[in-house]
């Protein structure tokens, strides 16, 4: 067996796994306890819980626990789910200390130290006592080596406890007279008593035998669970071997004729010690070999109490353990704060005298009452008090659950019997019972639940206030009441009881089987026209469909809104159109309407309100001058035609759109070329311009930024093109490949690239000029906004490991996916976060998985390399991608739709270079002599330069500037070499132990790691290049120099002319 928490120190933190039924206990809450500490003085404490988890606490309710290092007691504190003990010795501090040290209070373990015990016979039968007829207890005193006997007065007293039958006493013996209705005797001798003065057994060992080993404070102690099963057991067995010879032979101690004892309570000397040690109250079975007998009859199960716990309601509750009932409350302590049956049942708190039973556990485990009558037809119905022996309980079967139903009883304190009179409130208790558990001690889901106020299956609620009754002004429980009859899951469970009355000698309510109550629309509320509403109700019994009907006229005529709609509680309609004042709605069961309900008042049905609502732009969006943009809105009422006006001055101006379009909701919209942070749209009804709406914040017109072609040639170098001039900049020696992303956030793209040579990936900070080496060499990199925190940062794969990012502010590196052949990042689904792209060829193609939902989607087939850029200026990125034998083609990522740009090349990039908010291609077309760019304004072409080993697109230079930011600073060539590059910078930093390959390296893992259309997945909605149903659009102009065109920008090769 495995120990958990503080080992020797909170041993008993362990509990044992075993068969439910069999081992039991009541839970005990506060019971004085004295414990003595390292230096000789004696702490007074209080110990509360159950056999499975109990603990030490203060009357602060403090927890307290042993100190491994000093053996004294002290106050604890939690740490990782775990109790761990503090320098505050307990009985010494002072409770403002401990607050303001911090100390919380109600500390306990978490949950998975409180596993139940194991025992070795785990599949042995549960033996019970029989539930009628007459049961003699046999009670054994037992005390240790240490100890003295048990005095007169307490065995005496102990006796009263068992079997006093005085009027009004509180006895085992009477209160199972009371609540089995007298078809339960329960007598107890008790033993040993053949020596007079000599109370108890003796055991051979000390109190200290019996507790768990300290090496400090209790060597002689167990050190295991199996001691300590050991030791419990040859403890009992000895004490009945020592008492066996005095009880009578003609006692009838197996009353069910099972070969087994009926009954057996050890009651032992001294105080319960906490932290689940042996000594706590518990009901167990003796199992192990050699087996006890008493005259030829089995000692199995068994009740072990201790001296100053011992108390009415503990005897009672083991003893309907024996009898076969389960607890009520719950185990685990993450739910113990739901009492599902509370002080109603004595299975879940113990109350002085103890309180009874529900009626169903009478029925189900005590068999004392043979039946629970069933209410199938409405009516008014009658219940006497639960101490009634006739009449005092009903069942009513949920229409809506094969497993689960309801039982109502009445409880009466008052004149209710000496074993009620504790209870704390009156009236008609309301249970749901689910027959798929037994009892609620792993629960929830629950086998018992009395319905309280503000009770949830996640919330306790008011557990006192449960009982119904006139008056306390609490008369009604159905699916639409506080408390609701919700079922185990939360759902509604179709109860309805209502008009419960004054509690007296009995209570009456009424229930209605197979009835609807409609609670919306129920009076007073307005409709509108061809807008939507919705319509609610109550329902009992098993009535599957229902139609639901309106009348505009008193009742005169009915409409029909929806026929023969499942029984579900609520309907959603559209209003018709009408005005009235004089509405009702009714729900009926078919054409005879038998059962229905209607409105209780009358409602209103008013025309519509014609209203408009801008829906997009609606504050904070950065749309691009050129680009194509969506205005969007909503409306209700009759708009015919719309007016759509922009203002730049935030409102103080305005500028048409269009003067009258037709009101479908959205407008392809131009955006002009006006740059402005506070920019507005409106839109009018065309007819009535006082029906407007303008959107809720400022959004900004921003000039679309002219980006530059990177590439890098072998023997030469990696340079920019200045889109602006058309001259050519060197940034770095020959690279592998090449990305480039803002890293630092400065405004300016970043080169980065593959250097193996070098060691691996770098990126030159194109500010500084500085470099840092930023992980091993990749298979394939990019670059990409992948955290939506405004920074770009590297992507790359790298075989064998996966699909990685690094988040450029804070250096952590996440794992996206599992290993791709290639990689690059755009906003596919315009949320503003980079998707990364990819090609997985075992995958089935190219995939782009969504930042933002995790989920991913199959794009096309397996294509040659792969880009992403806003090809159609309409904010959203596309994949831009060639395939051998088919072309370059860009998907649409708002339609789906295939448009093809170009023939196949060898590699593409794309960005806008001319300041259009669309998106050029480029690309390399070895025959047509190396590096041309597509203006996406004109469709012309234009050679840039000849063949690259790789390339891509990236803003290189400040926003408004002509020049490079290398001109503007004078950067000079790093030191120690005549080209720019890691190889020869001067100033460089090593990053790469902390990337992939890197011996500190230590990511993050998104889920979903591996291209699939299963779960999150989802195909594509338009087959792409190499699949079948291809479909796309041909551009014009498919061949570089093929076709006519005036480039707007000059050309230049890196190889003629640099800077």
């Amino acid at each position: 067996m495995s120990k958990k928490g503080w080992g020797a120190i909170c041993f008993g933190l362990s509990a044992f796994l075993m068969l439910a039924t069999a081992l039991e206990a009541a839970f005990l809450r506060g019971v004085a306890v004295h414990v003595k500490q390292p230096d000789g003085t004696v702490l007074s404490c209080l110990a509360s819980g159950d056999e499975f988890y109990n603990w030490l606490h203060d009357k602060d309710d403090y927890t307290i626990l042993r100190d491994p290092a000093t053996g004294f007691l002290v106050y604890a504190d939690k740490v990782d789910g775990r109790l761990v003990p503090t320098g505050f010795v307990a009985g010494r501090t002072e409770a403002q200390t401990l607050e303001q040290a911090g100390i919380r209070k109600k500390l306990r373990d978490d949950p998975d130290v409180r596993t139940m015990r194991v025992a070795a016979a785990e599949d042995a039968p549960v033996v019970n006592a029989p539930q009628t007829g007459t049961i003699n207890n046999l009670v054994v005193y037992i005390r240790f080596a240490d100890q003295e006997d048990f005095t007169e007065a307490f065995v005496d007293g102990v006796g009263d406890f068992f079997n006093s039958v005085e009027t009004g006493a509180s006895s085992m013996k009477s209160y199972f007279a009371e609540v089995s209705y007298s078809q339960l005797a329960v007598g107890s001798t008790f033993y040993p008593g053949s020596v007079p003065g000599a109370y108890s057994y003796q055991d051979a060992y000390a109190r200290a035998y019996y507790m768990p080993y300290d090496a400090t404070t209790n060597p002689d102690g167990y050190a295991s669970e199996d001691a300590r099963r050991v030791r419990e057991h040859a403890l009992l067995r000895n004490a009945v071997g020592a008492i066996a010879a005095e009880v009578p032979a003609g006692l009838n101690i197996d009353g069910d004729s099972d070969g087994q004892v009926d009954n057996i309570c050890f009651i032992v000397k001294g105080e319960p010690t906490a932290w689940s040690t042996l000594l706590w109250p518990h009901k167990w079975a003796l199992y192990t070999t050699p087996y006890a007998y008493i005259n030829g009859k089995l000692v199995y199960t068994y009740n072990f109490q201790l001296e100053t716990s011992l108390n009415v309601s503990v005897l009672c509750h083991e003893m309907f353990h024996s009898l076969g009932a389960p607890d009520l409350y719950h185990y685990n302590a993450d739910y113990r704060y739901l009492q599902p049956a509370w002080a109603w049942d004595l299975m879940e708190w113990n109350l002085d005298p103890p309180q009874h039973m529900g009626a169903y556990m009478k029925w189900k485990y005590g068999h004392w009452i043979p039946s629970i009558p069933e209410i199938t037809s409405s009516g008014t119905y009658t219940v006497h008090p639960l101490t009634s022996a006739t009449n005092n309980c009903y069942k009513i079967a949920s229409p809506v659950s094969s497993t689960e139903y309801f039982v109502v009883e009445y409880r009466k304190a008052t004149d209710g019997g000496t074993f009620e009179s504790s209870l704390y409130n009156e009236g008609l208790l309301v249970y749901r019972i689910n027959t798929a558990y037994t009892g609620n001690a792993n629960g929830p889901p629950d086998e018992v639940y009395i319905y309280r106020p503000d009770g949830t299956p996640a919330e306790d609620g008011a557990p006192w206030y449960a009982p119904f009754s006139a008056d306390q002004a609490r008369t009604a429980i159905n699916d639409g009441t506080n408390p609701a009859s919700f079922l185990t899951d939360g759902s509604p469970g179709g109860l309805s009881i209502s008009n419960v009355g004054y509690y007296g000698d009995t209570i009456t309510f009424d229930v209605s089987i197979n009835a609807f109550t409609v609670t919306s629309p129920n009076g007073g509320e307005t409709w509108v026209s061809g807008g939507p509403a919705t319509v609610t109700w109550l329902s009992t019994g098993g009535v599957g469909a229902v139609d639901i009907l309106l009348t505009t006229d008193w009742g005169a005529h009915w409409t029909v809104l929806a026929d023969n709609t499942p029984n579900d509680g609520s309907e959603t309609i559209t209003v018709p159109a009408a005005s009235s004042s004089s509405c009702f709605v009714a729900v009926a069961e078919g054409n005879f309407w038998v059962p229905y309900d209607v409105s209780d008042a009358s409602f209103s049905i008013v025309p519509p309100t014609a209203t408009v609502t801008v829906t997009s732009p609606n504050g904070g969006e950065r749309w691009l001058s050129g680009s194509s943009r969506t205005v969007t809105w909503t409306w209700t009422g009759t708009v015919g035609n719309v007016a759509i006006d922009y203002s730049t001055t935030g409102g103080t101006a305005w500028l048409p759109v269009v003067g009258s379009t037709p009101n479908t909701g959205s407008f392809a919209w131009t955006v002009p070329a006006t740059v402005s942070e506070t920019c507005l749209v409106r839109v009018s009804d065309a007819a009535n311009a006082s029906v407007t709406d303008t959107g809720n914040g400022l959004f900004a017109i921003a000039a679309a930024p002219i980006l530059d072609f990177l590439g890098t040639w072998d023997g030469q170098g990696v340079y920019y093109r200045d889109s602006g001039t058309g001259g050519w900049v060197k940034l770095a020696s020959p690279a592998t490949m090449i990305a480039c992303g803002d890293l630092d956030g400065e405004g300016i793209d970043d080169l980065i690239g593959l250097w193996p040579a070098q060691g691996g990936i770098w990126v030159r900070y194109s500010m500084t000029g500085n470099w840092a080496r930023l992980s091993s060499t990749a298979a394939h990199i990019a670059a990409g906004d992948m955290n939506g925190d405004g920074r770009d940062d590297l992507v790359g794969t790298w075989d064998g490991q996966g699909v990685y990012y690094r988040n450029s502010i804070s250096g952590e590196w996440v794992r996206l996916a599992s290993p791709a052949t290639m990689v690059t990042a755009g906003d596919i689904d315009g949320d503003g976060t980079d998707d990364l792209l990819g090609i997985w060829p075992t995958q089935g193609g190219v995939w782009v998985k969504y930042a933002v939902s995790g989920a991913w989607a199959r794009l096309s087939s397996t294509a040659r390399d792969i880009a992403a850029a806003d090809m159609d200026g309409d904010g959203r990125d596309d994949l831009v991608a060639t395939w051998d034998g088919q072309g370059v083609f860009y998907r649409d990522s708002s339609d789906g739709s295939w448009v093809r740009l170009a023939s196949e090349s060898g590699q593409v990039a794309a960005g806008d270079l001319e300041a259009d908010a669309k998106a050029d291609l480029i690309g390399i077309w070895p025959a047509q002599g190396g590096v041309w760019v597509k203006y996406s304004s004109n469709g012309a072409w234009a050679r840039l330069s000849s063949t690259a080993a790789d390339l891509c697109v990236g803003a290189m230079r400040a926003a408004g500037s002509p020049v490079s930011i290398e001109v503007e600073r004078e950067l000079r060539l790093p030191r120690g070499g005549a080209a720019a590059g890691p190889d020869g910078a001067h100033v460089k930093r090593d990053l790469s132990d902390q990337g992939p390959g890197g011996g500190s390296f230590s990511p993050r893992t998104e889920g979903h790691q591996i291209p699939s259309a299963a779960g999150d997945g989802r195909r594509a909605a338009k087959p792409g290049p190499g699949e079948r149903g291809f479909r796309w659009k041909d551009q014009k102009r498919l061949v570089p120099g093929g076709e006519s065109g005036t480039p707007p920008k000059g050309t230049r090769n890196p190889s003629l002319t640099s800077r």
